[in-house]
């Protein structure tokens, strides 16, 4: 009797223990900083006064990612960049590519701006954002960013989001800006 106790208890532990180690951790729920005090303080200098984002809204990004589309994902970094933006003089601009109504079109859009950054403005922008549904043609987008951003004199940044599935591997070699 006081062996099968034994047993018994040694296999309720090993099963907690399973339990236990095999359990996902929460990733904890993003909460965005506001950095325009700590911009206006002099914590922070302000090197970049152009922005430019560029959103991969291609088929690919439909394909799901941690019980989420991976378009979802994207537009959420995209977002949290938006909350965490101190309000400061920048120019900014939101460019998707592998959006078609047709499947032999290649198209990119410049969906907001370039234009003064306005947090709320641009966080509605955001949501408005629709999935696409053709290929990836990342060029396309670069291109065009970079033409979005010719007549610009100061300092450029631009992001790239995307799953880099089926991306013309020469893309990053063609940016002009």
């Amino acid at each position: 009797m006081a062996r099968h106790l034994l047993n018994t208890f040694i296999f309720i532990i090993i099963v907690t223990l399973l339990i236990g180690c095999g359990a996902k951790k929460r990733i904890p729920r993003f909460m965005p900083v506001d950095l325009t005090k700590e911009l206006k303080e002099g914590k922070y200098v302000q090197k970049v006064d152009n922005l430019m984002i560029v959103l991969d809204v291609s088929s690919s990004m439909s394909d799901s990612y941690m019980k989420k589309t991976k378009f979802d994902a994207a537009k959420n970094v995209i977002d949290n960049i938006n909350r965490c933006l101190p309000e400061m003089e920048l120019e900014i601009g939101l460019r998707t590519f592998g959006y078609y109504i047709s499947p032999f079109e290649e198209e990119t859009t410049l969906v907001y701006g370039l234009t003064d950054y306005r947090r709320d403005e641009f966080g509605k922008i955001i949501r408005k954002v629709e999935a696409g549904n053709g290929r990836s043609p990342m060029v396309l987008g670069i291109n065009a960013a970079s033409e979005d951003l010719k007549e610009t004199e100061d300092g450029i940044a631009v992001i790239i989001v995307s799953d880099w599935k089926k991306a013309e591997e020469y893309a990053l070699s063609l940016i002009h800006i």
